[in-house]
Formats: C-alpha cells, sequence, structure tokens
C-alpha cells in the first residue's frame, strides 16, 4: 500500500489525451441533442420570466456562481503558472482561454437542457441523467456507441492524486448526492465553496506580495529544515490557519 501511494503521479499523457477527447465529446453532445429535438429547444423563444429588481440580484447570483466555479482555479493557479518563464507566459493564455472556455462549455450545457426539454418535457441539465434517458428510451446501437463514448470523455476528465482517499471520505460524509438533486442545489454550493477557497487564496496571495515583497525560496519547498520560510511551526502555518478561519 505504501509503495501505492508512492508512485509516479506525473499524468502529463493522459491530460493530452483529455485535451483532444472532450471537446469532441462536447460538441458530439450538443449537435447530437440539436438533431434530436430538431432544433435547440424553447431557450431562444421563451420571454424573460423575472424583471426589475429580481432580475437583477439573480444576475448578481449567477455571477458568484461562475466566479465560484473559477475559485479553484484561482487557488491553484501556481501550480499553471511555476514554469512560466516569464509573467505574461501565464497571464496572457489564461486570460483569453479560461473565459473563452468556460463561455463555451456553459452555452452548450444551456442549449443541450434547453433541448432535453423539447424531447422529454423537462430541462434536464445534468448531462449523466440526460444519457441515461437516451438510453431508457428505445437505444439503437449508434446511441449505446455515443453515450458510452461521452460517458469515457468524462471519466478521462477526472483525475486521482494522493489525497484521493481523504477526499472520497470527506466527499461521501457531504453527501454529494444531495448537492446534485438540482440544478438550483448546485448554484447554491458552489457559492458556498467559494467562501473558503477566497479565503485560502487571499492568504496565498497576502503572503506573497505584501509579507514576502513578490520573492519566494525554491529550496526551501522541499526542506524540513527548521530555518526554512515555510517550514513554521512543525510544516504548519497556524497565522495562516486563523487568518482564514478569522475571515469566513
Amino acid at each position: 500500500m505504501r509503495k501505492f501511494m508512492h508512485v509516479n503521479t506525473a499524468s502529463r499523457h493522459l491530460f493530452t489525451v483529455k485535451a483532444a477527447v472532450v471537446p469532441i465529446a462536447g460538441i458530439t453532445f450538443f449537435i447530437w441533442c440539436i438533431v434530436k429535438a430538431h432544433g435547440v429547444g424553447p431557450i431562444i423563444h421563451q420571454p424573460s420570466q423575472v424583471h426589475g429588481n429580481v432580475l437583477g440580484w439573480n444576475m448578481v447570483a449567477s455571477l458568484m456562481s461562475c466566479i465560484s466555479n473559477m475559485a479553484t482555479l484561482v487557488t491553484n493557479a501556481p501550480d499553471f503558472a511555476s514554469r512560466a518563464q516569464h509573467p505574461s507566459a501565464a497571464v496572457l493564455p489564461q486570460l483569453i482561454s479560461v473565459p473563452l472556455g468556460f463561455s463555451i462549455v456553459s452555452f452548450i450545457g444551456i442549449i443541450v437542457s434547453s433541448s432535453s426539454q423539447t424531447l422529454y418535457g423537462e430541462a434536464i441539465w445534468s448531462p449523466i441523467d440526460l444519457l441515461g434517458t437516451f438510453l431508457d428510451n428505445g437505444p439503437s446501437h449508434a446511441t449505446r456507441f455515443g453515450v458510452w463514448f461521452i460517458s469515457a470523455a468524462f471519466i478521462i476528465a477526472q483525475n486521482i492524486r494522493r489525497g484521493g482517499y481523504i477526499a472520497a471520505i470527506v466527499g461521501i460524509c457531504m453527501l454529494p448526492w444531495n448537492l446534485l438533486k438540482s440544478s438550483n442545489n448546485f448554484s447554491s454550493y458552489l457559492s458556498a465553496y467559494s467562501v473558503f477557497l477566497s479565503s485560502i487564496a487571499g492568504v496565498m496571495i497576502s503572503d506573497y506580495y505584501l509579507i514576502r515583497r513578490g520573492h519566494y525560496r525554491l529550496t526551501d519547498l522541499y526542506t524540513t529544515d527548521k530555518q526554512g520560510w515555510y517550514w513554521y511551526t512543525y510544516g504548519i502555518n497556524f497565522r495562516s490557519v486563523f487568518s482564514v478561519v478569522l475571515d469566513e
């Protein structure tokens, strides 16, 4: 078990396959739903259901949900930027790709849900549930293959690291099936999730720019020397933990 826990976690080739397969699966799913529904559904033609202050606050809530969806990327930004040769090499690609990528995926999700309303009388927002509905309604050989391909792409899009066991235990304790019961529950979860990640990101940014003045010691990141910048108290920065809790 110990050997299994410390295997090389490099997954470059997996992400290469993922980068090619997942977009193809998403676009295929998008076209497939439009063809089955003979159009994009009622989303384009239906009138607005909210107006005035309610519309404004809904837009604010939706904006916060979008920001919450990016909170993980913000917290893990050093992982993506650590190998950049200069700051613009990290900023410009993310500045273009992140908003564009999220917008395209959101658009596909909206149209697919709208198409499902035409097909089955209700908007099915979860792609897994929609694929299952395809199979429950007289599947052909082509349908079964399409469901298999798209589901396989969803699996490839996931990855497992050393904290997988801990994450699995915590995930079960959170009762995630309740979070995915509806799109409203999921959006509320994302809004609450960002509260924790924004506090962590705030501490990281403050430490780098205000305390370290934009400097870091690469060797101290990989040492247990008590004189290292990042050793603190037995490897734990209790001041940062306190700051995160206080910010909550």
